[in-house]
């Protein structure tokens, strides 16, 4: 690591010389090529520093272990000679102490260009066994076989800033309060506002990030409609469930795998979620009460004919773990994950296969401050992943995001690859 460029040089041309003057007629040619470049970048074994919870809930300790970073792809853009990893290294990666593997076309020579502590440059040579600081962008240069021309590179590897399961609840006042009810949280153009109910009056409020303010708007709303897709509205009506296309007022009859006696008949949630293969499609699931217990509804989204049937989530002795009743029960998409919450809001539940089974959880747990009385309220998610709930009687709307879901994609792609000579 401590050889200057100059060195290399030496090297290099003596084995070139070295080579000319043992050959002899017998001797095959050797190819000399004049361009190179990186073609492949890869990481090793790292250090990662834990953080965890002692026993108490309350002392934070730290432990030190390994793990294999050979599965973070890193992207060569040979136009922008950038190398970065679109998928950023855990929390807590050690990033002073890199080992990387470095490929390269025709044999180039690879060396790292170095700060010395008069901050002029100076090269090094490379090693996959030694350690690499990759705390900040470390610039690195392949040289063709002649020393003649090199390329060089900066080289970038991301870790995250928090881990990917960090969630805390914010606290955001309503201006001018004035104790309305039956709040509802309602999405328009990417924007989330809040209504609610105020002496007989419908209010709206908009999000200016530190408080939600009153403003002058309006929302059409038709009391049939428990939820909607791009193409279709349903609704719940005469103890039927019913479909309607959006822009239409001619409401048919959905097919049910068991008896219409099952649909939720209060604090019904819908949820729609695109198919992965085919985003034409929805995912539909809807969730409530009915007689004193909680009952689930699925189907995928048809609109070619009726032959989708809504599946009933049937009671058994081997389903554990369902969602119990909860008074005023709500239920969002919140990632990859269904989260309800209801009742005295001493528990979230979250269900990671579409409300087959739930779990208590301890991420999203309710801020004491959010009350333990049950009350009606409403809780929904906005294009940023951000979850917002806020319950009558309350004063604030709380909301929070988990890490993960914050995280940008970076570019994957890059449409110039081929090496240039610089």
């Amino acid at each position: 690591m401590k050889k200057l460029f100059s060195q290399v040089v030496i090297a290099m041309i003596a084995a070139f010389s070295l080579t000319s003057c043992l050959s002899d007629n017998n001797d095959y040619d050797t190819t000399y090529y004049t361009d190179t470049a990186i073609t492949a970048f890869s990481l090793g074994t790292l250090n990662l520093t834990n953080h965890t919870l002692a026993h108490d809930g309350v002392t934070d300790s730290t432990y030190t272990s390994t793990f294999s970073a050979s599965s973070y792809t890193f992207d060569i853009d040979q136009y922008a000679q950038t190398i970065n990893n679109t998928d950023s290294l855990p929390k807590g990666t050690d990033l002073k102490h890199v080992l990387a593997t470095i490929s390269t076309a025709n044999s180039g020579t690879v060396l790292l260009v170095l700060k010395s502590k008069d901050d002029k440059d100076s090269l090094a040579y490379y090693s996959s066994s030694d350690s690499i600081d990759f705390t900040n962008p470390v610039r690195i240069r392949v040289y063709n076989m002649l020393a003649s021309a090199y390329r060089e590179y900066t080289v970038k590897v991301n870790a995250h800033n928090e881990s990917e399961n960090e969630f805390s609840w914010n606290a955001t006042p309503i201006d001018n309060y004035a104790g309305i009810e039956s709040r509802q949280f309602v999405s328009q153009d990417d924007q989330l506002f809040l209504t609610g109910l105020h002496k007989g009056a419908t209010s709206v409020f908009e999000n200016k990030a530190t408080s939600w303010n009153k403003v002058d708007k309006s929302f059409a709303k038709d009391d049939n409609v428990i939820g909607t897709t791009k193409k279709y509205r349903y609704g719940i009506i005469d103890g039927k469930l019913m479909r309607a296309t959006i822009d239409g007022s001619e409401w048919t009859e959905e097919k049910l795998d068991e008896d219409a006696s099952l649909l939720p008949s209060e604090s019904v949630s819908f949820i729609a979620s695109p198919m992965v293969n085919d985003p034409s499609l929805y995912n539909l699931l809807i969730i409530g009460n009915a007689n004193g217990k909680t009952v689930t509804w699925s189907k995928v989204e048809d609109d070619g004919d009726k032959s989708q049937t809504w599946m009933y989530y049937n009671e058994d002795e081997y389903q554990k773990k369902t969602l119990p009743y909860l008074d005023n029960m709500k239920a969002v998409l919140y990632g990859d994950s269904i989260v309800a919450t209801g009742g005295d809001f001493s528990q979230v539940y979250t269900s990671p296969d579409w409300g087959l089974t739930w779990n208590k959880s301890t991420l999203l747990k309710l801020p004491t401050d959010f009350g333990n009385q049950a009350a009606k309220f409403d809780m929904a998610v906005d294009k940023d992943n951000y979850l917002y709930i806020s319950r009558d009687g309350s004063a604030t709307v709380w909301s929070g995001r988990l890490s993960q879901l914050g995280w940008k994609e970076e570019q994957k792609t890059f449409t110039r690859s081929a090496a240039r000579r610089k």
